[in-house]
């Protein structure tokens, strides 16, 4: 009775209670004039070019708008006369743009800049107006010109060659300066012509549309969200047409709302709400441009320079009056409705109305709230834990623990977790009728988030100092190691075994597969404090921070956690979108909430944030990179010069661009220079805020400057400039100057090493003089020594052979003698004839013998060629065989003298007269009954003399000691003991005095041929 008596009385305040959210400002707007970078604050024109920029047309020149930059064209680097810009219209390929200015010069928009075209062609030129001429072209509208100018004619162009001339009711099709045709329309109004797809169109009025054609007039049946104006607002002077010829659009106005005209068929003229609630006339546009992709409208004042309206793509949920806007902690409310713990319900609109008896309970606890499978809701309120039926009118139970609760979840099989500050951890039974609050552990305290692997039915319980993973079968509790006195925000399972965990000091983290990996950060580090993670459908991962909202694939970061992707790209968004603040609230459970519709309310410090990701336009920076300008040492170049640069420049700057008009947060440029050669990985750099990039003066050689920035999601998802740079050598580095400097080098070294040579050669001989006329006396002294040395050993040598040969030769045949005389003697009788003979040899040896003594002893002292003379060679041989013949004839030997006659030589004589006797001598006194045969010749370099016997011949040791003679050896080398004669002796040493050899051939059967070679002298 007590309970329905409560649930009737609270029905009343719940149903009376009906709060508005305050309305929240649908758009963005961005108000940009001279002092943002305008050339002068009259637009004219504005026109999207083919690589993403917004150009516009001013009086001081043509303008480009990348976004957040504007870029100016004009007389100031252009060569042109005059900047102020007459109109614009489509380049004649029909994917950019084109400007002529009022002096007809044409202004050609190519690759992000401007190309002035020397010589006009005739596309267009239809709409250059002429004061003396009768036609008015109409560029756009509105046009206020129209309805002052005099001229017959008003041209409505179409393309380069096509237009259509207008007079007060004909229509004429003008091609290729051919009429095609004509039709007529009475009472045309010109400012209401416009045309879409090459097509004509008309508006009346009454509003109505007409399409216009060689057929004539076709009504146009309006369609689309111009429908939903007010019926009461349709008189015609509450339209105004914008006409955009440049950009193809057409507008009109109604009431301050803006709606975009579009042909569907030939029919049909399709209307779309671009902007509401924005006063045109009072701020003076003249022209807009709609850019359908994300909704943003630009509009160019005459006076006002340019407004920017981006529709906000978040709702911000807010409830009226004195209410606290601070949440945290959410659950579904009806369908797709959110309710909060301080008993504020919101519709998908953000509509709120107040639930009374959760306001009641919920002050000062707005942390943990949830829902469970039979729609009845679970809250917690400090140390109690309240059960409420499904529309929060009834309060079902309460449980008071003896610790504070921190937080509550609901896992699949309707079990209730009760997370305690130091009480451990609670869990009920949702499905009983009667359920019952027990604890489950007390191992784990100051719980902060929970989630269930309902697959592995493992738990995973975040806390203030750590991460836990408890088996619910085993109840096996596991401490993840890594997040030890760190602080879990939240926990978000995609998957069995596929945990992401928010810190509010290190980030985002997936433990997958029990591999841990931290998430990279953004830019600027406003991901290191994330509350929360939440998946949508669509497959995109959305963090909350305490500096705005973050979207990034989850596909992206599983592949950067499993190290198949380097990169991760965060795409940013602030409250520039539809928050109230940047400032996301966390340390709840649940952190955010995903609703059935797949729309996603996220808790902040000023309203909820709800969104559906399906709707979500992601504005992605993926536009081409563009060089604008480049200095060298403060002097603007062209882009192709900067290709190669002089050596001994100091500073060199790069202005880059690229059209982006999201959040510049989402846009991050790099680059890096390398240069060539270099081994060492790039360095990339972030572009500053200016997008200027600077070097300072560089060494010589090829250098690649890289510019890249991440285009959005993805894997590899980069675009990426490269701008090769050419740094000319210095003088000191050409090869001529290598060449030189070597060559230099070379002949300073050549010099200086020959100077030391000849210091070195003059120190010598300074040396050799002072060591000479130290040593003078020294070297006389030494030389009368090695005179006398000489002497005695000349000597010595002399008297060794006079002891051999008074020994050998004298004394023996003395002795011989004195024995044939004593045997006479003592017989008493004459001396036989036989021993006659012996005496006369004996002695007639010991007598040449002697002469030949004295011979020798004389020329030892022969020092010089003063006893050189012209030698008859044959009458020296006959002469001393002559000698020899008396002796030879008693041995019955011969001797014959071969030399033919006039053999002539410049000899010594005396020394080899010596040589030829004593050669006669032995082959006489080893020959019996034989020949002996002298032969001498002279050739055109050598004296040749034979001595040829027939005697006993030489012995072997003496023939291989005279043959291995050789001259300047010394005699006795070689000489047998056996032998102790003195004449070959003398025979080898006087050859060594007159430049001699000898060798000896010992005949086959008797006898032995010597011969004497002697150098002839000229």
């Amino acid at each position: 009775m007590k309970t329905i008596l409560l649930h009737c009385l609270l029905l009343l305040p719940f149903t009376v209670l009906n709060i508005q959210a305050n309305a929240q400002d649908p758009y963005t707007i961005n108000h940009f004039t001279d002092q943002d970078g305008l050339p002068q604050n009259s637009v004219k024109a504005i026109a999207p070019d083919e690589n993403g920029f917004l150009w516009l047309a001013t009086e001081n020149g043509l303008a480009r708008f990348d976004g957040s930059r504007f870029l100016t064209f004009n007389s100031g680097n252009l060569s042109i006369q005059n900047s102020r810009i007459y109109y614009m219209c489509p380049s004649p390929g029909g994917n950019s743009v084109m400007a002529r200015t009022i002096r007809n010069e044409v202004l050609l928009v190519r690759n992000g800049g401007i190309v002035v075209q020397p010589r006009p062609d005739h596309d267009f030129d239809y709409m250059s107006f002429k004061d003396v001429s009768d036609e008015y072209p109409i560029t756009g509208l509105p046009n206020y010109y129209i309805y002052q100018s005099k001229s017959m004619h008003l041209l409505v162009p179409v393309g380069p060659r096509v237009y259509f001339k207008i007079t007060a009711d004909t229509i004429r099709l003008i091609a290729d300066n051919k009429e095609r045709y004509r039709i007529t329309h009475p009472h045309l109004d010109a400012g209401h012509l416009f045309t879409l797809g090459a097509r004509l169109c008309y508006m009346e009025k009454n509003g109505e549309f007409f399409l216009l054609d060689k057929e004539g007039a076709h009504t146009l049946r309006l369609t689309g969200d111009v429908l939903q104006q007010p019926r009461g607002s349709t008189a015609a002077q509450e339209r105004v047409l914008y006409w955009n010829f440049a950009a193809g659009q057409v507008f009109v106005v109604i009431h301050n709302t803006c709606y975009r005209l579009q042909l569907s068929g030939t029919d049909t003229l399709h209307s779309s709400l671009v902007l509401q609630q924005f006063d045109f006339h009072r701020n003076g546009i003249h022209t807009l441009y709609h850019d359908s992709a994300h909704r943003r409208v630009f509009l160019g004042s005459v006076t006002k320079g340019l407004y920017v309206y981006s529709p906000k793509q978040f709702m911000s949920f807010k409830a009226s009056g004195d209410e606290d806007e601070v949440y945290y902690a959410q659950a579904p409310f009806g369908k797709n409705g959110v309710v909060t713990p301080q008993g504020i319900a919101f519709d998908t609109t953000g509509k709120s109305r107040l639930l009374p008896l959760l306001s009641k309970l919920s002050e000062g606890d707005k942390y943990s709230m949830t829902r469970d499978q039979n729609g009845n809701y679970w809250y917690k309120h400090f140390t109690k834990v309240y059960g409420f039926n499904s529309d929060l009118t009834v309060k079902r139970c309460e449980f008071t623990l003896t610790t504070a609760v921190n937080q509550l979840y609901i896992d699949n099989q309707g079990r209730l977790w009760v997370g305690t500050w130091n009480g451990g951890l609670y869990t009920l039974q949702t499905n009983d009728p009667h359920p019952q609050l027990q604890l489950y552990t007390n191992r784990i305290k100051d719980i902060s988030y929970m989630a269930l692997d309902n697959q592995q039915q493992v738990l995973w319980t975040g806390t203030g100092n750590g991460l836990f993973r408890m088996d619910l079968a085993s109840r096996r509790i596991d401490t993840i190691r890594y997040f030890n006195n760190r602080y879990v925000r939240s926990l978000l399972i995609t998957a069995p075994d596929e945990v992401w965990v928010t810190t509010y000091s290190s980030g985002v983290y997936l433990y997958k597969n029990n591999h841990l990996v931290q998430l990279p950060l953004d830019q600027k580090k406003y991901i290191i404090t994330a509350h929360c993670v939440v998946k949508d459908e669509l497959g995109f991962l959305w963090i909350t921070t305490n500096k705005g909202l973050f979207q990034c694939s989850y596909r992206d970061a599983v592949a950067y956690a499993t190290g198949t992707h380097p990169n991760l790209y965060y795409l940013y968004y602030g409250k520039e979108q539809g928050f109230y603040t940047n400032e996301f609230n966390g340390g709840c459970q649940p952190c955010a909430l995903k609703l059935q519709n797949g729309s996603i309310s996220l808790p902040s410090l000023d309203g909820l944030v709800y969104f559906d990701p399906a709707k979500i336009r992601t504005e992605l920076p993926d536009k081409q990179i563009f060089i604008d300008q480049v200095e060298l040492d403060a002097r603007v170049v062209s882009i192709d010069s900067a290709r190669t640069l002089p050596h001994n420049f100091h500073h060199l700057r790069f202005s880059i661009s690229t059209p982006y008009f999201g959040d510049p947060n989402n846009l991050h440029l790099y680059y890096s220079m390398t240069r060539e050669g270099e081994e060492e990985p790039a360095l990339w750099l972030q572009v500053t805020d200016n997008r200027m990039i600077e070097f300072s003066s560089m060494p010589s050689g090829q250098y690649t400057l890289r510019i890249r920035k991440p285009n959005g999601f993805g894997p590899g998802n980069m675009s990426e400039m490269i701008f090769v740079i050419n740094v000319a050598k210095a003088f000191h580095e050409t090869l001529w100057f290598r060449v030189l400097t070597g060559v230099l080098f070379f002949v300073i070294a050549f010099a200086i090493s020959w100077l030391r040579v000849m210091r070195v050669q003059r120190k010598n001989r300074m040396l050799e003089l002072r060591v000479q006329e130290r040593t003078s006396e020294l070297k006389e002294t030494l030389e009368t020594l090695q005179g006398s040395e000489q002497q005695l050993r000349r000597q010595a040598f002399i008297q060794q052979r006079l002891i051999t040969a008074i020994s050998h030769d004298l004394r023996t045949p003395l002795k011989h003698i004195m024995h044939v005389l004593s045997k006479g003697y003592r017989q008493q009788g004459d001396i036989e004839k036989e021993e006659r003979s012996i005496i006369y040899e004996s002695l007639y040896g010991m007598y040449h013998l002697v002469e030949n003594l004295i011979q020798y002893m004389k020329s030892q002292f022969i020092e010089d060629d003063s006893f050189l003379e012209m030698t008859d060679l044959k009458g020296l041989l006959e002469e001393k065989a002559d000698i020899f013949r008396p002796v030879s004839q008693s041995k019955e030997v011969t001797i014959e003298n071969l030399t033919a006659p006039g053999a002539m030589a410049l000899v010594n004589r005396q020394l080899l007269a010596i040589v030829v006797h004593n050669l006669l001598d032995n082959a006489v006194k080893y020959t019996r009954r034989g020949s002996i045969q002298l032969n001498a010749w002279c050739t055109a370099e050598k004296i040749h003399i034979r001595f040829k016997d027939t005697g006993i011949g030489m012995p072997p040791a003496i023939s291989g000691w005279i043959n291995q003679y050789e001259m300047g050896a010394s005699v006795l080398d070689g000489k047998p003991a056996s032998y102790n004669g003195i004449g070959l002796l003398m025979v080898m040493e006087l050859l060594q005095l007159i430049n001699g050899s000898i060798t000896l051939d010992a005949n086959s059967n008797e006898g032995a041929t010597v011969h004497i070679t002697l150098n002839m002298i000229n």
